[in-house]
């Protein structure tokens, strides 16, 4: 069996080789002859020496530092071979001995990529025929899915295949890894079964949807989403139906199964955690809005008219500027604080809510209004909160 030391042979040879080359001496036919024995039977005993010491290594975190660093370094012998001088001999006899060591090369890093592909570390640089074969495969159809995706949606178009095209142009091996090919071949397999795109009760489109399950966490991908969805707000006539829509999306971005360890830009923040973190910024700004639109202060009070689109007929109700969530809240405060005394909070909603209406509730449910008190959301419970200091800061000016 193999030494630990099994491919220091190669790597001498490679740069003897090398050195013979530019040199221009040339090797004799016997020296050939047996060089290329040796190398017929090196794959095999490399094959054979990564076997037995993968099984001797006892936990994972050993087995992949060896058999990564193995892969590598036949990489790295592999780009020796491939840049060496060229040679000023006579006969092909320099030659031949090159392309025997790249295809020996070529062929043992194959080998080990097939049987442990699980286990090579991902950020390493992907196999030479792997990636090729990933690479032709995007490439016969790119024409296909540029029509397909612009027929969709021009923009979701620009945002999948640019990427894709810079990944198959590059020609720096920095995202030429593992991890990059598997996702840009899984990312080909996948567009195959979503052509052609059909049309999502829901608010994400099929192709969204799967970008966030597979973390294509591209700027360009990011901006789409958030213009879309920042359209979408804008179209809602009040601030009520702007959170609203916007929380309904949340809802459903948080629904998204994401598929672990996955991404397009793997040390980046993740698509939907970009996503969430911008949403979230944006319902603290709605619900300042609608704070200030429900109990006005001194320096944006407006009539109620003025300020809602909402066309109310007249009523005997009193119109609390709370939601039916928010009243219940208070209610149920005012009831466990003794402020309010009845047999039960029960009794409390029966007595009060057949009195109150909200901004987009006429009639409101005692048992409706009793349930959700008792499943009261952190949003709603800080609106409250600063309703009730705007009361405290109200009465101290009397």
């Amino acid at each position: 069996m193999k030494t630990a030391n099994a491919m220091e042979w190669l790597d001498r040879l490679i740069t003897a080789h090398a050195s013979i080359s530019e040199k221009g001496k040339e090797i004799t036919e016997a020296e050939l002859a047996l060089l290329l024995q040796k190398l017929r039977t090196e794959k095999s005993e490399q094959v054979g020496y990564v076997r037995a010491m993968m099984l001797s290594l006892d936990n994972e975190d050993s087995q992949q530092f060896f058999i990564t660093n193995h892969y590598t370094y036949a990489h790295n012998l592999l780009d020796l071979a491939l840049n060496r001088p060229n040679s000023n001999s006579l006969n092909n006899s320099s030659d031949k001995l090159a392309s025997q060591i790249t295809t020996l090369l070529t062929d043992l890093i194959t080998a080990i990529y097939r049987q442990y592909s699980l286990v090579i570390n991902p950020n390493s640089r992907a196999p030479e025929v792997y990636l090729k074969r990933v690479q032709r495969n995007w490439k016969s159809q790119i024409p296909f899915f540029t029509h397909e995706l612009n027929t969709a949606d021009p923009g979701i178009a620009y945002v999948i295949l640019t990427p894709v095209r810079r990944w198959l142009g590059t020609g720096s091996t920095e995202n030429k890894t593992i991890r990059h090919m598997l996702y840009f071949s899984r990312l080909r397999t996948d567009l195959n079964f979503l052509i052609p795109v059909k049309t999502s009760e829901s608010y994400f489109s099929n192709l969204e949807k799967h970008l966030i399950r597979i973390n294509f966490n591209s700027h360009d991908c990011f901006d789409h989403l958030t213009i879309r969805i920042a359209q979408v707000i804008n179209k809602m006539p009040t601030y009520f139906e702007k959170l609203d829509k916007l929380l309904l999306i949340s809802k459903e971005l948080k629904q998204q199964i994401v598929i672990p360890d996955v991404g397009l830009h793997p040390m980046a923040d993740s698509l939907v955690n970009s996503l969430e973190k911008w949403i979230a910024q944006e319902i603290i700004y709605l619900e300042r809005k609608t704070r200030d639109y429900l109990i006005p202060t001194s320096h944006n009070a407006a009539p109620l008219e003025q300020t809602s689109s909402i066309k109310r007929e007249p009523s005997s109700k009193v119109l609390c500027m709370l939601t039916v969530d928010q009243m219940a809240i208070l209610l149920r405060a005012a009831d466990e604080s003794k402020l309010l005394n009845a047999k039960s909070i029960s009794a409390v909603y029966k007595q009060i809510t057949p009195y109150l209406s909200s901004p987009f509730k006429e009639e409101i449910s005692p048992d409706s209004m009793r349930s959700k008190s008792y499943a009261a959301e952190d949003r709603d419970k800080r609106i409250v909160i600063d309703a009730l200091h705007r009361l405290v800061k109200k009465i101290e000016q009397f």
